[in-house]
């Protein structure tokens, strides 16, 4: 998976090529063919996630194949601590389990209380400060910062600024 930072990047995947912005996103299955630079003036950067399943990758698998969500493309989805772009809930030919959204959290405020779910989860900051509780520990974090949850382990995140902070939820199972 590659989440695009900033810049423009031409994604291809097969014969299909779009030109994604900031907050997009590409995945691609493996062994399947994938080309992606980029087309602006400026620089383009992007972070670059990995996953192995624990099963062998094969023909039974669950699998909407690779794709490409545009962030611009997405429906914002407001809240009264914020709100929110989905990007996908479903399985995946990896994952029982996969979801990815990103979360816009107003000033100074926590999205919830300290939880648990079952699945794992990567929180990705996109912009903004922020305090992650972690069981009784607290960490910081700030933009391009990354903070990761094991399956069933109390956590909450705050906004600790005086502006809206923004981050990538992933979760799976």
């Amino acid at each position: 998976m590659i989440i695009i930072k900033e810049g423009k990047l031409n994604v291809t995947i097969g014969e299909v090529s779009k030109v994604l912005g900031k907050g997009s996103i590409a995945v691609f299955m493996p062994g399947e063919e994938h080309l992606h630079y980029n087309t602006g003036d400026t620089p383009a950067t992007y972070y670059v996630i990995m996953f192995k399943a624990r099963e062998p990758f094969g023909k039974d698998s669950i699998s909407p194949g690779s794709f490409m969500i545009d962030f611009d493309e997405l429906t914002f989805h407001p809240h009264d601590k914020g709100g929110l772009w989905e990007y996908y809930r479903r399985s995946t030919s990896m994952f029982k389990y996969a979801e990815m959204h990103v979360t816009k959290l107003n000033a100074n405020i926590k999205s919830h209380e300290p939880h648990t779910h079952g699945a794992a989860e990567i929180i990705l900051m996109i912009s903004g400060n922020s305090e992650m509780q972690i069981d009784d520990l607290l960490y910081q974090g700030t933009t391009g910062d990354l903070f990761y949850l094991e399956s069933d382990v109390p956590h909450a995140i705050r906004n600790t600024g005086d502006e809206p902070c923004m981050y990538f939820a992933f979760q799976w199972k």
